[in-house]
């Protein structure tokens, strides 16, 4: 969606952003200390030469370590034991942290994520200085964006202006507020809120007001 200039984006669990009608990204993490990475793929090799079918992303900040094409319970197990020794070296003498993926293992530096973009956004796009936004919709169905739930917790926003948005089970552990159950939903509820559409067209949207049991599902 980058060719849609009115529309803000943030990258890598926000490391970069590129505001509305702005052509050039802003690095928020230029001037901090990428030594640890070096180390870090180091630690990556190790396990990636003795773990078939298993690789390495590098991003421009974060550093990724996928087995998802390696035996699962191998993969899971060596996955486990990179991370103890990811935590018993590198997490020790730099400010990152070790997350824990969908079949993967993935360095960052501990203030780069989801919910301090989250803040950021808050801060200024409210209307007017020092007034927080009317309205916040945030939606994610990754354990990542629990950094974005927790963090909206923390504002001062009144809480009937914020729809923090799991999407998945009804019984998955969030700190999101409601849960929407399929990410077709999420498409549903956008065009509902929009006007491209109405209740009777938008087909069956289940809304779950925080993890409460299936019999509620709305």
């Amino acid at each position: 969606m980058g060719h849609i200039p009115e529309l803000g984006l943030s990258a890598e669990h926000g490391s970069f952003i590129r505001e509305p009608n702005a052509t050039r990204w802003e690095n928020l993490t230029e001037k901090e200390d990428m030594s640890w990475q070096s180390k870090v793929l180091e630690v990556f090799q190790h396990y990636t030469e003795r773990t078939q079918g298993s690789f390495i992303e590098r991003k421009k900040i974060a550093l990724t370590w996928h087995y998802r094409r390696a035996d699962p319970e191998y993969g899971a197990f060596q996955a486990r034991e990179c991370q103890k020794h990811l935590n018993n070296t590198v997490a020790k003498k730099w400010d990152v942290e070790v997350m824990t993926g969908k079949a993967n293992l993935e360095v960052r530096p501990r203030f780069v994520n989801k919910g301090e973009i989250a803040k950021k956004l808050v801060l200024e796009y409210g209307e007017g200085e020092g007034k927080a936004p009317e309205f916040v919709l945030c939606l994610g169905d990754d354990f990542t964006d629990e950094d974005m739930f927790r963090s909206l917790r923390q504002t001062k926003l009144p809480p009937d202006h914020v729809f923090s948005v799991t999407v998945g089970a009804s019984s998955k552990q969030t700190l999101a507020s409601w849960h929407l159950l399929e990410p077709s939903d999420v498409i549903s509820v956008i065009a509902l809120l929009n006007g491209s559409t109405d209740a009777g067209n938008a087909g069956a949207v289940a809304v779950v007001e925080g993890p409460v049991p299936d019999s509620r599902v709305q």
